[in-house]
């Protein structure tokens, strides 16, 4: 018999099952409001604060770096976060509270592979990868509104499964 899986662990299935949890909603909320419970739930679960739209940027940014409370790393979160310059937060707070409902949404697929090779490479660090991420979303936004492709479009995917392999090599400070 096998001795269970390297990555489900009895922390991440209570996680699984706190999100089929907020399904039970899906008749009486709106795709937002569940959306935002179950991060405020993982954030109640990680003792995190959760009043301001910042909150809920580093809240969705712990999730990404998949903290628990075994490695919880938020601290380094937050210095990390309060090392950006103030037009840096703003950008990445207006991208991590998109919805794709209202207001186009950037899908980064791969993100949390990209997040973990960062925090892994000490060239690059997670601050490394956050200044990278305003930088494209700065390149993304006029660019997406110039194609006339996109002009209805509410959710844009954008596939970083090339950065995050980059991310893991990158042996210098002049490449990333």
């Amino acid at each position: 018999a096998g001795s269970g899986s390297r990555f489900l662990t009895a922390q991440r299935a209570d996680n699984i099952i706190e999100a089929i949890g907020m399904l039970q909603h899906l008749m009486d909320s709106t795709p937002r409001g569940i959306y935002w419970a179950y991060l405020c739930a993982r954030a109640r679960a990680l003792n995190l604060p959760r009043q301001t739209p910042e909150d809920l940027v580093l809240i969705r940014i712990a999730c990404l770096m998949r903290i628990h409370p075994e490695n919880n790393c938020f601290n380094q979160l937050v210095t990390t976060w309060n090392r950006l310059g103030e037009a840096e937060k703003q950008t990445l707070t207006d991208h991590f509270l998109a919805d794709g409902i209202d207001e186009v949404a950037f899908v980064f697929e791969f993100l949390p592979d990209c997040v973990n090779n960062a925090m892994k490479n000490p060239i690059v660090t997670l601050l490394g990868l956050l200044e990278v991420l305003e930088e494209l979303l700065q390149t993304l936004q006029p660019a997406v509104a110039m194609n006339p492709d996109l002009k209805d479009a509410k959710i844009i995917n954008v596939d970083l499964a090339d950065m995050s392999e980059f991310i893991k090599c990158v042996q210098n400070h002049f490449v990333f």
